[in-house]
């Protein structure tokens, strides 16, 4: 009986524990990376967001011929 009761809970670690650990692992890196890239999207957006040279631009192109 404690031979199979030992067995069972080897079944459930390695079952069990084990994979809903390596998921909660990729779920936990899958969300830094999206952090991540959002953040580094948002600081280039700011850096190259020229709302005058848009303007100029339109004036430039609405101008008369």
């Amino acid at each position: 009986m404690k031979l199979t009761l030992s067995c069972s809970r080897n079944r459930v670690v390695w079952l069990g524990l084990i994979p809903l650990v390596l998921l909660l692992a990729v779920l936990l890196g899958s969300f830094w990376a999206a952090s991540a890239k959002d953040r580094l999207f948002n600081q280039l957006y700011d850096e190259h967001l020229v709302i005058g040279g848009c303007d100029a631009a339109t004036k430039f192109c609405n101008r008369p011929a």
